[in-house]
């Protein structure tokens, strides 16, 4: 089956590599599509800017364009040969209703999917929802797409994508604020800044290959780290006086409700 990515910046570009190198599909049956003809020069497949023409010849199109311009890119493909088609998108907060009324199509085969960044390199995560049109045969081609590039959920609920979204799909960017935090905190201390650095990324980094490989519960992990009054304990009282768990909530559902009012 032929497979058009369009969109190809951080995210298209990410999947359609992972796709490339993993030879899910052949090179043969991958079409990037973007109308930045630099980005296009980058990946050994079939190219275009023509967005007409990429759905025209794909059986499989993968939406990764900016929820913003979504409904506006799809509104002008009503018109062609869509029928049977199958839609997978990771603009976040577009429902998959947006998806078909921008078609014109209520019957159109829709995949709801959130991955994140850390797809570039193979470990991302992913969560996603499939429309009941979506037969059990493209599902499990579409589970086998997404797990090419990372681990993959899917869910029975299409509301649970937004809760997603909030979850993993921005998770990477918390991750990515508390190395800066703790670098900044070393710095704050005497250290140089990127010693600290260092020290924060890397120590960042092995605790989450030690989650990934230890079959330990996180918790167990963590108490394993906590000394009766050491200095991990003192400074994780001082978090739980700062209320840092209930800020965490706050900050998920703060994306949670910005993901629910991008498009719907």
């Amino acid at each position: 089956m032929k497979t058009a990515i369009i969109g190809v910046g951080n995210m298209g570009g990410a999947i359609l590599q992972s796709l490339l190198h993993t030879r899910v599909f052949s090179r043969n049956d991958l079409i990037a599509c973007d109308t930045d003809q630099d980005k296009l020069k980058a990946f050994d497949c079939q190219i275009t800017s023509d967005l007409r023409q990429a759905v025209n010849e794909a059986d499989i199109i993968l939406l990764a364009v900016k929820p913003q311009v979504l409904a506006k890119l799809l509104q002008p493909l009503a018109d062609t040969q869509i029928e049977g088609k199958l839609w997978i998108s990771i603009a976040a907060g577009v429902s998959s209703m947006t998806i078909k009324t921008s078609l014109k199509d209520m019957s159109a085969k829709v995949v709801r999917a959130m991955p994140n960044t850390p797809a570039r390199i193979g470990k991302g995560m992913t969560g996603w929802y499939a429309s009941p049109e979506v037969t059990v045969d493209e599902r499990a081609m579409v589970q086998t797409m997404l797990a090419s590039f990372g681990k993959q959920i899917r869910f029975e609920q299409e509301a649970d994508i937004d809760r997603v979204t909030a979850v993993s799909g921005s998770g990477p960017a918390y991750f990515f604020y508390l190395v800066e935090a703790l670098a900044k905190a070393g710095a704050d201390l005497g250290l140089d800044l990127q010693t600290s650095y260092e020290l924060a990324r890397q120590t960042c980094i092995g605790a989450a290959s030690l989650l990934a490989e230890s079959a330990l519960d996180v918790s167990e992990l963590r108490r394993q780290v906590t000394s009766k009054g050491g200095t991990t304990a003192a400074a994780l009282a001082r978090l739980d006086d700062l209320g840092c768990q209930e800020h965490c909530a706050a900050a998920v559902q703060a994306a949670y409700e910005q993901a629910r009012l991008l498009v719907r």
